[in-house]
């Protein structure tokens, strides 16, 4: 029996999404988002984006996701964006739109998504 994934949102990044972000991608666009991350850790340098790039295709051969969400590196995101266009692949990249702050104790930027874009 084949899992319609046509309203799966695959979770292609390295962070486990918490309810509210899963929340807001079914309020925006309809779609179950995916809570696990499937997302690959990029090493250093171009042959360590090379080998992330590799391993995402794969796993977009493997999984059939019509929507996937993206974030982190901006050259793997590029890689995604050209492969999936150079095949001419029905696969929509969506990243989340984000609000910062800044935590005045512990100076670090905390992101709090607030909206959904589609890339491509």
């Amino acid at each position: 029996m084949s899992e319609d994934m046509s309203k799966k949102m695959m979770n292609l990044t390295l962070h486990v999404q918490r309810q509210s972000e899963v929340d807001l991608v079914y309020e925006k666009t309809g779609l179950d988002l995916e809570r696990s991350p499937q997302g690959v850790f990029v090493s250093n340098g171009e042959e360590g984006l090379q080998r992330a790039a590799d391993e995402v295709i794969a796993k977009l051969g493997i999984y059939k996701y019509e929507h996937i969400l993206v974030g982190g590196s901006t050259g793997l995101v590029a890689k995604i964006v050209k492969y999936i266009t150079e095949k001419g692949l029905d696969i929509a990249l969506y990243e989340f739109e984000n609000s910062k702050n800044r935590d005045p104790q512990t100076n670090k930027v905390k992101f709090n998504p607030i909206n959904i874009r589609r890339m491509v």
